[in-house]
């Protein structure tokens, strides 16, 4: 395995970007690539290596990146989410994993985790041509989300972000997580307890704290409306007992689209993260992985003259235009 820091430009800010590729990935012989994007309130080292480790040893390149104004990314203020700022990052992102040199553009992949699959879900139902979709614990409906929190604690985190909108100047930040009963966008599930386990094993992410208003942009957010239009095969995996990003199995299998797959896991929100759920799970995605590709580390050959030619539909979506050429 190799590594290498890299960079692409979304609306005028850098976004940081690290791109991993498995044994033998060269110019010459190209190999599947999966961008992962985190969730609400990471980086792209929160719960992110294992994921990426079980991928590489598929044969398969892996980039993470992080969204403006989080992580190592440029942009002002700072810890503000916005779901159209979060879908045009993604966007940018996809563009620059396809011009990597060692990727197959033809068998490209999103993978996406909590927030961060409800975006797969939105940029996947513009881009028929990817190889697949992995969503995992995903955030289908801003709304419903919302109502799980107690009302008191809702009503709390609301009147903060109405203030943070309102007074201008720098945000009012508050906190991502604290333990249940405490102050915070998310208390349930062990948020805090998988944080800190995160932050043990894999570096200390996100700072604790995040601008009141990024909860204002979730309300009207329906990723699951984007999902019964993927033409792409999709692995959906959910937590029966998720009270962050609420699932319900039959919700999503009404949707629908007959290139999806669901997976509940027995879990809250946070324990696919970790053992000993993670083991299973990771299995999960790999045999889909495995049955999307047709065979572990497939040999493709595709010259950069075939990977993608991106235009611009709007400043947030892009799509790719496969063209064909000798050697595919």
């Amino acid at each position: 395995m190799s590594m290498r820091k890299s960079s692409f430009i979304s609306q005028g800010e850098r976004c940081a970007a690290t791109v991993y590729l498995p044994d033998g990935a060269s110019r010459s012989n190209k190999v599947p690539a999966i961008l992962l994007m985190y969730g609400w309130g990471g980086v792209q080292t929160s719960f992110l290596p294992p994921f990426r480790d079980r991928f590489l040893q598929l044969g398969c390149a892996v980039m993470t990146f992080d969204f403006r104004c989080w992580g190592e990314s440029s942009g002002e203020p700072r810890h503000v989410i916005s779901v159209p700022d979060r879908i045009a990052d993604a966007e940018a992102a996809l563009q620059h994993l396809s011009l990597q040199p060692e990727v197959a553009c033809d068998s490209i992949f999103l993978w996406g985790s909590s927030l961060g699959a409800g975006i797969a879900f939105t940029v996947g139902e513009r881009h028929p041509e990817l190889k697949g979709i992995i969503a995992q614990v995903p955030m289908l409906d801003g709304k419903a989300a919302s109502r799980r929190t107690p009302l008191r604690s809702r009503i709390r985190i609301l009147l903060h972000a109405v203030r943070d909108v309102f007074r201008g100047g720098n945000p009012l930040y508050i906190p991502i997580v604290a333990d249940e009963g405490g102050f915070a966008t998310m208390t349930r599930d062990g948020a805090a307890g998988a944080k800190a386990a995160s932050a043990e094993l894999y570096g200390p992410g996100a700072p604790n704290y995040i601008a009141a208003r990024s909860v204002l942009t979730m309300l009207g957010y329906r990723p699951i409306d984007s999902m019964r239009r993927i033409a792409s095969r999709t692995l959906v995996i959910g937590g029966s007992r998720d009270t962050i990003a609420p699932f319900d199995e039959q919700s999503v299998r009404n949707a629908g689209n007959p290139n999806v797959t669901v997976v509940t896991l027995d879990s809250n929100h946070f324990e696919p993260y970790l053992e000993p759920h993670l083991s299973r799970n990771l299995d999960i995605q790999a045999e889909f992985l495995v049955s999307v590709l047709g065979r572990v580390a497939p040999k493709l050959r595709c010259s950069h003259s075939c990977a993608a030619l991106w235009t611009y539909r709007s400043r947030a979506q892009r799509t790719c235009i496969s063209v064909s050429s000798a050697g595919w």
